[in-house]
């Protein structure tokens, strides 16, 4: 289920901003996050 709601949000960001800097370093820090809670 949290992969699931992290590959949606992560599409979201993907879709929304790809161009933009800050949503770059969000998905980045989301990424890292993801990997913190499967470890």
């Amino acid at each position: 289920m949290i992969l699931l709601v992290t590959t949606k949000a992560a599409m979201m960001l993907f879709m929304g901003s790809e161009r933009n800097e800050r949503g770059r370093l969000f998905k980045v820090r989301l990424r890292g996050q993801f990997i913190e809670t499967l470890y």
